[in-house]
């Protein structure tokens, strides 16, 4: 095992040597506040954005998949929404369900 894998935030998996990072989650991840000043966007609740998005540009999932090959990556799926949010010249999207099959 290397040096950097022999800290107490690892833990093997497999007897094959494949481990799995421990580290300590705080702060907005794990539901705390974010720093003072810090400027990343917010999530919010649904029924405030369709107060503020009454008429949001509907994505359609199925529609983006159907552009790419059967054998394309995660990358290549990103790269398609990424260029399919710069196609939709919207101030409010939604995707009609979540991008990646988990």
């Amino acid at each position: 095992m290397s040096a950097f894998l022999s800290g107490s935030y690892f833990l093997p998996i497999t007897s094959q040597g494949s481990y799995i990072a421990l580290f300590p989650i705080a702060g907005p991840l794990a539901g705390g506040p974010f720093p003072p000043g810090d400027p990343t966007p917010r999530a919010v609740r649904k029924s405030y954005f369709d107060k503020v998005c009454p008429h949001p540009k509907l994505l359609d999932r199925a529609a983006v998949k159907a552009k790419l090959p059967k054998d394309s990556t995660a990358l290549d799926l990103l790269a398609a929404w990424v260029r399919e949010m710069d196609e939709a010249q919207a101030r409010c999207v939604e995707i009609d369900e979540r991008i990646f099959d988990i």
